[in-house]
């Protein structure tokens, strides 16, 4: 307490000791005159040293008053009543990202409250009234010196000195307080616990052999288990461009092919501000024209034959016209501009998105993705674009009107800029708070989107089980949300807002007041000084546009902050190597990325060799654990096991949809991550449990990857595929044969129709590796008996012969490795290899016959489905 009244004492005598020199003298002026011409004038230095005097002071004042009171508690306590506690339910530390999210999304009673028991709270109501006082005071003198010398009183300095200093010490006093009186607490604490940490009772030689034997013991603990961490890979939810903040070279990179367009419309937009500027002065002109005419003659007459009159009234028709043109030439150019960079920045997230790893797409929402690629781009695009061409226009307007209002009265002009810093830090503040609000706001609409995405797209499901309530309220959990992050944002807007837009006002009647003298003086006309505030309200309309346009640029970087984080992003997967043999290379560009590795032939055959891997969604799970096998070219390598234990893991590492922690993956000795994409995608292709087919015909889809390549297959070898997946009778019977629209994820079809059709999509590539992961699992009897003919007839001949020469790269009767994951019988018993996968490795390996004699775990699961088949006859019958 006594802390308080010391400050309050020291700032009232300062305040007042350097108040006396002005308002006796004001007072007594006013008292003493009728007029307040006959007031007493300051001399320059007298007021410059008294103000300048009065704002160190109470620099000095607040800073030791802050800094005192801030030492005064320990840190903890501090922390306590000024900070949030950034703890998740868990008491694990929040991330810097989740600690930014928690500040803006907290409520208004918490943050008064931790407001009113900050214990500079005091000191930062007396600067407040301190300043506001400066401020009077400034005006004060200002007013005293207006009416006296207007001549020699360069009073602007001293308003300068009245608005600058309250803003500097606002905007830096208390973050400088707060960071010295932390570095202090901090080090009286270290002194205390350094000294406290030392008993009486402990002896001055003691052995310490023990402590620090059982110290790097744990040490080493430590060290195995954060080694053994570390081997795992962090989740990619984050992603390697995480952190990245976007920037306004990122947005104009993104403009930069559109440069001739932009340079046409600045040169419109050049053109239009120029004829702007001209109109008050050409308005002026008329004035003084009309004002000169009735003065000196004072006749009534003719109006055109006012000297000056009709000259500036055409000019003024002639500048109104060529600002409209060039206006309309700018804003449709800049329109033309919005579309192309909209565009061109859908395409760049796109082609980002195809490079990224399959592990991205496991831990990132659907919804997330979605709305980056929608909304965000759409706001981006839009803010840069035509926000960007109005606030060139108001800042080529300004420019234009700066030079002119100069031209009438430099001294006017500087008094306008009054306002100027006010509105600086007021943007600079604004602009920050309201970029990371942005940010936080398309996060929370995106998770809205995601739960209203997954909703509609399992609305059976949804249905089925009576959740549509429940899934209404979460919606809604994140729209209000959404809403209360967007009602924080209007009224920051407001209060920003009327700040910008009072400010000139309030100039606009201290340029009134001082013009007026200049006026009296004949430094200026009544038309001169019409247009100079014409000047100025076009000034203040070009200022609060620009502060409104930053307003919403600064929105636009927020937003982009997500597009530019996706689109720097790096995939997680290992970089190709050049092969020391040039022979064997062929270098290409795909999406401005490198290829890799393209071999003239493929033979089919697959190696694992220790391989270790987690999934990024479960970065702590080992899925598989030193897996170790081959698959000889043109072999039927079956992969039988429990569930869960990383058969369909091996599919995707074959894919090279993930990467392995340890080991590697090769095909024909060569590691996946060094192929060309094309190259393995052609070689190696898969029939998935649950295939996924797309919005357009069925020969579009069998041919979905090949379509607009070189080895693009024909109509005649797409239905050849299809033959061979039994699927080409079903499709000639639909309604427009292989033209016929399958719907959205094949809705129009049954499942064992779009089996079959994945199956044509696999052949038609003459794959080299056939990947069947659980083929015909999901079909009901009869659909599973028209896809498994399909897969033994196919694992039958060892290969595909195609009867069609011209159909694949490889011509006929070639050769092909298939890997299946499967649990009939009938599928795995003619396998060239049966591999039993148990806890991510193999526990057993050999064909049939033999694993049945060993007694082992393979018999154990044929055991198991015999039974199980046994049953469902009896139960049958």
């Amino acid at each position: 307490m006594k802390i308080y009244v010391t400050s309050l004492i020291l700032d009232v005598v300062v305040t007042v000791l350097f108040s006396t020199d002005i308002l006796p003298n004001v007072s007594t002026s006013i008292s003493n005159s009728s007029t307040l011409t006959h007031l007493t004038p300051f001399h320059l230095s007298t007021s410059l040293s008294d103000l300048t005097i009065l704002s160190l002071l109470r620099f000095l004042l607040s800073l030791i008053t802050m800094i005192y009171i801030s030492t005064f508690f320990s840190e903890k306590e501090y922390v306590k009543s000024t900070s949030m506690q950034f703890k998740k339910k868990n008491g694990v530390e929040m991330s810097k990202l989740e600690k930014e999210e928690e500040i803006l999304e907290e409520p208004w009673s918490p943050y008064l409250k931790r407001i009113l028991r900050n214990p500079t709270l005091t000191s930062n109501i007396l600067t407040v009234l301190s300043l506001t006082y400066l401020c009077v005071k400034t005006f004060l003198r200002l007013l005293n010196g207006v009416y006296t010398e207007v001549d020699i009183y360069p009073f602007w300095i001293c308003s300068g000195i009245g608005f600058f200093t309250p803003i500097i010490q606002l905007t830096y006093v208390r973050g400088t307080a707060e960071s010295v009186a932390g570095k202090m607490r901090k080090r009286r604490e270290s002194i205390f616990r350094s000294t406290s940490d030392v008993s009486l009772r402990d002896p001055l030689l003691g052995n310490s052999t023990g402590d620090s034997t059982g110290d790097s013991t744990n040490d080493v603990e430590c060290g195995e288990e954060d080694s053994r961490v570390s081997e795992i890979p962090e989740s990619d939810i984050k992603g390697d461009a995480s952190d990245y903040s976007a920037g306004w070279a990122d947005l104009l990179k993104i403009c930069l092919p559109d440069l001739h367009l932009i340079i046409f419309a600045f040169v419109n937009l050049t053109l239009a501000a120029i004829a702007q500027v001209y109109i008050p002065r050409f308005t002026g002109n008329i004035l003084d024209a009309l004002g000169a005419e009735s003065s000196e003659k004072n006749i009534e007459g003719n109006v055109w034959d006012v000297p000056g009159f009709s000259e500036n009234v055409r000019n003024l028709a002639i500048a109104a016209v060529c600002c409209g043109f060039f206006s309309g030439a700018r804003g449709s150019t800049f329109t033309v501009v919005g579309g192309r960079v909209n565009a061109r920045l859908r395409l760049q997230l796109m082609n980002s998105l195809m490079a990224q790893d399959v592990g991205f797409f496991d831990v990132t929402k659907t919804g997330d993705i979605t709305s980056r690629l929608c909304s965000d781009t759409t706001l981006v695009g839009d803010q840069v674009t035509l926000n960007v061409n109005v606030f060139l226009r108001s800042f080529v307007q300004a420019i234009g009107v700066l030079v002119f209002m100069f031209l009438i009265s430099w001294e006017l002009s500087l008094l306008a800029f009054v306002s100027v810093p006010a509105i600086t830090v007021m943007s600079k503040w604004y602009g920050q708070y309201i970029r990371r609000l942005t940010k936080l706001t398309q996060k929370k609409l995106a998770d809205a989107n995601g739960i209203g995405e997954a909703a509609i797209g399992s609305m059976p499901t949804v249905k089925g089980f009576g959740a549509e309530e429940a899934e209404l309220k979460e919606y809604e959990v994140f729209m209000d949300r959404y809403l209360y992050l967007n009602n924080k944002s209007a009224f920051a807007y407001l209060w920003y807002a009327a700040a910008i837009t009072s400010l000139p006002q309030l100039v606009t009647a201290v340029v009134l007041l001082y013009g007026g003298m200049l006026m009296q003086s004949n430094q200026i006309t009544g038309g001169q000084l019409v247009s100079f505030l014409l000047y100025l309200s076009s000034l203040s309309d070009a200022f609060n546009m620009m502060g409104s346009i930053f307003s919403s640029l600064t929105m636009a970087v927020g937003a982009a902050d997500k597009v530019f984080e996706l689109m720097h992003r790096k995939p997680r997967v290992k970089e190709w190597k050049p092969n020391q043999n040039p022979n064997e290379v062929k270098i290409t560009e795909l999406r401005g990325r490198k290829d890799g590795v393209y071999p003239t032939e493929c033979m089919g055959e697959v190696t694992l060799n220790g391989v270790e891997m987690y999934y990024p969604a479960r970065p702590k799970r080992r899925v598989l654990d030193g897996m170790n096998f081959v698959a000889p070219p043109g072999a039927v390598v079956a992969l039988v096991g429990p569930s869960g234990g990383g058969k369909s893991s091996v599919i995707s590492l074959i894919q090279h949809l993930y990467e392995c922690s340890n080991g590697t993956i090769k095909i024909d000795g060569e590691e996946v991550h060094m192929f060309a994409p094309d190259y393995l995608s052609k070689n190696v292709t898969v029939v998935s449990q649950e295939p996924t087919l797309y919005a357009r015909s069925v020969a579009r889809n069998i041919m979905f990857g090949l379509e607009g390549r070189e080895d693009e297959p024909s109509l005649e070898d797409i239905k050849n595929a299809a033959r061979l997946a039994n699927a080409h009778d079903f499709i000639e019977n639909l309604p427009e044969g292989y033209d016929t629209e399958v719907g959205e994820r094949g809705v129009q079809l049954s499942g064992g129709q779009k089996q079959r059709i994945a199956i044509a999509r696999a052949l038609v590539r003459n794959p080299k590796v056939l990947l069947l992961d659980e083929a015909t699992s999901a079909l009901d009897a009869e659909s599973e008996a028209l896809v498994q003919d399909a897969i033994d007839r196919m694992l039958g001949r060892g290969g595909v012969e195609t009867p069609n020469p011209n159909m694949g790269r490889a011509g006929e009767g070639c050769s092909m490795t298939v890997i299946v994951v499967a649990h009939r019988l009938s599928t795995i018993r003619n396998a060239d290899k049966i591999c039993v996968v148990k806890n991510g490795v193999i526990v057993e390996s050999g064909k049939h016959e033999e694993l049945i004699q060993r007694e082992g775990e393979y018999k154990s699961l044929v055991s198991r489905q015999m039974n199980a088949n046994d049953k469902l006859e009896k139960n049958g019958k």
